[in-house]
């Protein structure tokens, strides 16, 4: 009786261990998420540090434009496209939030869904989110200063009719999720600046 014990204990303990190490390693290239939350915090103390030479707006701009090159070189080397059997907007969602950003099913809580748009609630481990909690920073500040137009611009690289938007009345740590949409906007397509959208030119616009 006791060894049948002993061998639940060490089989609870293995499965336990299992899951930690599952939960562990889910982010791109096999590296956890911790890791990416501690490199993170690092990369925006030296943002910080920097743009008391450079000022705000540039330090962090220089890190947008180093975010989208990194989206869209993912891109390019992979030459991705949504698959024939989904229509793009579908397609430009699977690519974004379940293969970059590795993003599981139930993290995902799909509000809304239209051939031409998803409503998102993202619940998915964020490094961004654990790196501004840490530092003090507003995640509203960072999201739309770093992120935003890098993943417009990864959504317009796919299609130039699709658009990214990002609710920042409803962004963690101010909501338990952050509300997304993904649209293939019809009509002319145009920009907020009146400048047609085109893949030439991912970053420019909203």
């Amino acid at each position: 009786m006791s060894g049948e014990v002993s061998a639940s204990g060490r089989t609870g303990r293995k499965e336990a261990r299992q899951t930690r190490r599952q939960t562990a390693v889910r982010s791109k290239g096999g590296r956890s998420h911790r890791v990416e939350a501690e490199q993170q915090i690092r990369l925006f103390r030296y943002v910080e540090r920097v743009s008391k030479i450079t000022g705000k707006h540039k330090a962090w701009k220089i890190l947008e434009d180093l975010v989208a090159e990194k989206r869209l070189d993912w891109l390019n080397e992979r030459r991705i496209i949504p698959g024939a059997d989904r229509n793009v907007v579908e397609g430009a969602f699977d690519l974004f939030y379940r293969q970059y950003l590795g993003a599981r099913d139930e993290e995902l809580e799909v509000v809304e869904r239209k051939p031409d748009k998803i409503v998102v609630r993202c619940r998915n481990p964020c490094p961004t989110l654990e790196a501004c909690e840490k530092l003090g920073m507003d995640t509203r500040f960072v999201c739309k200063a770093v992120y935003e137009k890098p993943t417009q611009a990864f959504f317009r690289t796919i299609h130039p009719r699709l658009r990214f938007t990002r609710d920042y009345d409803r962004i963690r740590p101010y909501a338990d999720f952050c509300e997304e949409t993904v649209e293939f906007v019809r009509g002319q397509g145009r920009h907020k600046t009146g400048q047609p959208a085109s893949s030439q030119d991912p970053l420019g616009g909203e």
